[in-house]
């Protein structure tokens, strides 16, 4: 049995266990409902929410664009004057420079 495409539940044992691939960017937070049922009539039935929290890592190489950067700048008698400004893509956290 599986379980949006993620999980799979050996119904036998009971064990979970990932069937694919987790990404925190992708899928934060999985939320799936598991049924027993007995083999025994009447069948009796129970159920139990599980929630799974996909924790992140850092899997995701900060990209700086333009790749190159070229220049020309007068003499300057101050410092702090504004040079360049770099964009950096992060996928899913913090970088420094």
């Amino acid at each position: 049995m599986f379980f949006a495409g993620l999980f799979e539940l050996d119904n036998t044992t009971g064990i979970v266990t990932v069937a694919k691939s987790l990404d925190r960017e992708v899928n934060h937070t999985v939320r799936f409902t598991v049924r027993a049922q007995d083999q025994a009539a009447p069948f009796y039935t129970d159920y139990a929410d599980v929630t799974v929290m996909v924790t992140d890592v850092n899997d995701n190489a900060p990209v700086i664009e333009p790749k190159e950067i070229s220049v020309e700048i007068k003499e300057v008698r101050f410092k702090g004057i504004g040079l360049i400004n770099l964009v950096v893509f992060l996928n899913g956290s913090t970088c420094k420079f």
